[in-house]
């Protein structure tokens, strides 16, 4: 998992197109875009979201293939994280390829404003974890099969 400020991009070498997406998430106003999908020039779909994250536990996601890129534009939350070898396999999420739900404990960090947050497949993660109360999130998310 890599976590770090959007400024801060440059110092990471990204696979399958991730690298171009973070550059467009950067040098585009995510926050004037309607919700919805979008092609990006590399040929990714890129999906903005908004909600307000009011979990506060749960079970992790985790994949096989899929490597995940969010950004927050906007709002903040809690990411739940575990390494895929550390948690129990609870059962495969039913009509969706490569995602699996599992159990155990992780580590929570909090993801602000302009943050990315890479998520490779062995990575365990607990999304949209509530920060504070009602705050809404725009987040900005590109999925790519490794």
């Amino acid at each position: 998992m890599i976590i770090d400020k959007i400024e801060n991009r440059a110092l990471y070498s990204l696979p399958g197109g991730l690298q171009e997406a973070l550059e467009y998430f950067a040098v585009h106003d995510l926050n004037t875009m309607e919700i919805g999908k979008y092609t990006l020039p590399n040929g990714l779909t890129m999906k903005i979201d908004e909600y307000v994250p009011e979990k506060e536990g749960g079970l992790y996601e985790g994949h096989e293939h899929t490597t995940h890129l969010r950004y927050l534009a906007s709002g903040s939350e809690r990411l739940g994280y575990a390494n895929k070898n550390e948690m129990c396999f609870h059962n495969i999420v039913e009509g969706k390829e490569d995602k699996a739900l599992y159990k155990g404990e992780g580590s929570v960090v909090r993801i602000p404003t302009g943050t990315f947050v890479v998520l490779f497949p062995q990575d365990c993660h607990l999304l949209k974890l509530k920060d504070t109360d009602n705050v809404t999130v725009r987040k900005v998310s590109v999925s790519i099969k490794l």
